[in-house]
This record gives C-alpha cells, structure tokens and sequence, in this order.
C-alpha cells in the first residue's frame, strides 16, 4: 500500500501483503509497501510482503524501526527492501527472517538475528549504514555498506566479499571456508573475535584478502579445519591465511581438528602463514590402549609418510588420518587397516613406496572421517 502524507505509528503484517491483482489484502503495482512524506513508527512483518519491491521507503521524516520476525519473507524481483531518504530516526532493520531479493539500505542498520535469517541477494548501503550479525548467518550475496561487524557471540559463514567503506569488525567468528574472500576496507578481529578457514594443501586453502589493516592486535585467533586434507606434512608451510596492505598484531593462535596435526601462525611481513607440524603416532596414541591387530611398524611407516608431503598426498588414506580429531578415532582407523600392511616391516616399507594402493583402508578411514570416529 501507499502512504504518502500521513504520520504512521505502526504497521503489523500477520498474513499476506502483495501488488497481485486481485488479492483481498492490498494491492499495489509497484512494492507491498511504499511509505514517503510520513513519520513512521514501525513496521512488524510476520507473514508475507511481496512486490516488485516488497517494501520501498523514502523520503520519511522519521523511521523507527522494521521487524522481519523468524518465519516471515518480505521478497521482491527489484529489492526486497530499498530505503531512500530518511531524515531521523533509528533507521533499524531486524531480520529473523527472509529478505529475498536484493535490499539497498540507505543510511539504516541491518541487524541479522537469530538462527534462521537469509539475505538472499546483495546488500548495499549509503554513508552511515551497518550491517551487524547477532546470530548465525550464511551470506548469499556480496555486502557494500559503511560499517559491517560480527557481534559477540555471533557465526558468519562468508562465502561472499564486503566492502565496508569504514571497515569490517568481528567480535565473534567469521568462517570462510577454503576459498579466497575479499574485504574491501579494513578489518579488526576484536577480543574474542576468531577466524576459521579451511586448509587441505599447501596451495589449497583458505584466505582472507584484506585491501586495507588487518588488525589483530586484540585477538589473533584461527581455526583450522582440515577434514579435507590431502598432502599436508611435518613442516609444509600454508602461506598467506590472512593477505592485507599491512598487519596489526604479532600473535596469532591455531586451534584444529585433528589430532596428528598442530599449526603455529606467524605474520610474515603483510600475511599471516600457517606452519604444520606432525605429531608422531606413539605421541598421539600414548594412553590409550592398542588396537587388536595394529602392528607397531605400521605406526612407525606412517610416521614416515606424515614427514613427507610426496607420500603423504599420494593417497586419501593418510588424510583421512590427519583428519581425524581425536586419539580413540586414530586408534580404531588403525585398527582397521588391512591385515595385509601388518604381516611384516617389509611390506610396510611397500607403503612407503606404494603409498594408496589398498583403496579398502582408505574408504574405511574416509568413513570414519565423515561420521566422527563410528564404524
């Protein structure tokens, strides 16, 4: 509906808000709800609200506040929400819900909240806009805003670049996954604040590409996952984690999943690097009691191979150990391995020439790496 002279204190949407021809609740060709030359109070989606542009404002003398509550779409081809002009206010969006379409800010705040909240699409702001995920959110489009956080407490998996024109701040944790993710501004990890990233290879992995200071100072916290891995070995250096036109902070911490594997992370002039070092199998297997059948020669061969990154790629067997995040895990994957490896130190030596050639082991190791140690 439109609005155009009138002071609004609140608008509050149970069931359905659409431009179709026809629908009993109200109709308009151009947004579900446009708003201009008006002081409004609120606006509380808990149905649908749908349109070209599912809710168009501009041009308001004041705008408290719209609520898209868990459950509730607010969808639109051209935007789902686009705010124009708005000259007081709070100028606060909160969505527990869905934004399906592209939503173009203008100066307000965009607050993600709760568990279940989408933006599906890009979203964009003027000077003054925010961007602040409360809860746990995925993005499914690019952010240009002035300001983009991560509160306490909150989870941004972020598989898409920001511009933050007055930067990026993460008091919680940002996941990017194992590619390559670009901010444009800068970017501070605040205490508390934690970067995970995923780490298969030495040339796979990872990165986060900061155009302006990545400042760290406060908390230099990674983690790692390496449930992917393929030919880390003792030693292999996994550069440029963290890329920036320079860094602030020296100490970075490295907690991983898994339990042959530890990393240390040094800042190497403007990049961090990740260093992967090998724990030995009777360090990792020391206190738990030896599985039937398990040949200490085995342990002895594989140890081997995790020193070398030759070997160590050369099959999916010995990723799916070093994937694996607990000693009991460890112990029955080598408790599985084919009897045929154990029979003597000879054929062991044959792994390490012939390293992969029992796909069996491998597929058993690869299941216990996907369902947590069971089988």
């Amino acid at each position: 509906g439109n609005n155009n002279t009138n002071n609004i204190n609140a608008i509050v949407n149970e069931g359905r808000i659409a431009t179709e021809v026809n629908q009993t609740n109200i109709t308009n060709q151009r947004a579900g709800i446009s708003i201009g030359l008006a002081t409004v109070g609120s606006i509380t989606n808990r149905g649908t609200i749908s349109g070209p542009i599912g809710i168009d404002i501009n041009g308001l003398d004041s705008l408290a506040s719209i609520d898209n509550e868990a459950g509730a779409t607010i969808t639109g081809e051209v935007a789902s929400i686009r705010i124009g002009t708005i000259n007081s206010g709070a100028r606060v969006i909160t969505n527990a819900g869905t934004l399906d379409g592209d939503a173009a800010l203008g100066p307000a705040t965009l607050n993600l909240t709760g568990t279940t909240a989408r933006v599906i699409g890009d979203v964009s702001g003027a000077a003054g806009s925010i961007v602040d995920v409360q809860g746990t959110f995925t993005s499914e489009g690019t952010f240009s805003v002035d300001t983009f956080g991560v509160a306490s407490g909150g989870s941004l998996t972020l598989g898409h670049d920001v511009t933050a024109t007055s930067g990026v701040t993460n008091a919680g944790t940002v996941d990017i996954g194992g590619g390559t993710i670009s901010i444009t501004g800068d970017y501070t990890q605040a205490a508390g604040g934690g970067l995970a990233l995923e780490v298969a290879s030495t040339s796979n992995h990872g990165t986060l590409a900061v155009s302006g200071v990545a400042d760290i100072a406060a908390s230099g916290a990674l983690t790692v996952d390496v449930s992917g891995a393929t030919n880390l070995a003792d030693g292999a250096t996994i550069a440029d984690v963290i890329t920036a036109a320079s860094i602030n902070g020296t100490a970075v911490s490295v907690s991983d999943n898994s339990a042959i594997l530890d990393f240390t992370g040094t800042v190497n002039g403007a990049a961090v690097d990740l260093t992967a070092h090998a724990n030995s199998l009777g360090t990792v297997l020391a206190g738990t009691s030896t599985a039937p059948g398990v040949d200490p020669a085995i342990a002895s061969s594989l140890d081997t191979i995790f020193g070398n990154s030759t070997l160590s790629g050369s099959s999916d067997i010995f990723g799916a150990l070093m994937s694996l995040g607990t000693a009991s895990d460890i112990n029955r994957a080598m408790g599985q391995l084919d009897p045929s490896l154990g029979a003597s130190a000879a054929r062991v030596g044959l792994v390490n020439v012939r390293a992969g050639a029992n796909r069996v082991i491998g597929d058993r190791l690869a299941h216990l790496a996907g369902h947590g140690g069971s089988g």
